[in-house]
């Protein structure tokens, strides 16, 4: 993704590395390391900035690289004081898509939800998930830009990445 976006924006990239995050339990020490030393030529920014609202505030006027997924919770959980946090702090957002695997109705039963194809659970056919299928903010739109699958298309998450060794 960081090679997509360098060539999309003409910048240079940098890895940021929140030692909490949102969603999962704080980093340990040892884990922080072994991340940051597995990224090679690439600086990289350690913070304790959960949020993108805290990151835009470390790093105003940037352009932050996200997958579908993490864009989708960044859509869901920030407010209308956040939106305009990013557009006062001129922060953008780039997204890469990424394939879904359905894994059926939701329990409102409304239409089904979505899992990473990795995890290979659940039936029906994988999604290809993009920009377009988000549903973004109104009037704040403009914050967002695609990373087009034909220039980045990696099925596989960050997680499985470093599952990898990569």
């Amino acid at each position: 993704m960081l090679e997509a976006a360098e060539k999309i924006t003409g910048l240079r990239g940098v890895f940021e590395l929140s030692c909490t995050n949102v969603d999962k339990p704080e980093l340990s020490e040892e884990e922080i390391l072994r991340r940051a030393s597995a990224i090679c030529d690439i600086p990289v920014a350690l913070t304790f900035a959960p949020r993108f609202t805290q990151k835009a505030e470390l790093f105003p006027n940037t352009t932050f690289v996200l997958g579908h997924d993490t864009a989708e919770r960044l859509v869901d959980y920030a407010d209308g004081s956040e939106w305009e946090k990013f557009q006062t702090l001129e922060t953008s957002f780039l997204v890469a898509g990424r394939v879904f695997q359905p894994l059926g109705k939701n329990k409102g039963g409304g239409s089904a939800s979505f899992q990473p194809l990795e995890k290979k659970k659940g039936g029906g056919s994988a999604s290809f998930q993009c920009l377009e299928n988000l549903n973004l903010p109104e009037g704040f739109e403009s914050l967002f830009n695609a990373i087009p699958e034909s220039t980045f298309r990696e099925d596989i998450s960050s997680t499985g990445l470093r599952g990898e060794g990569r």
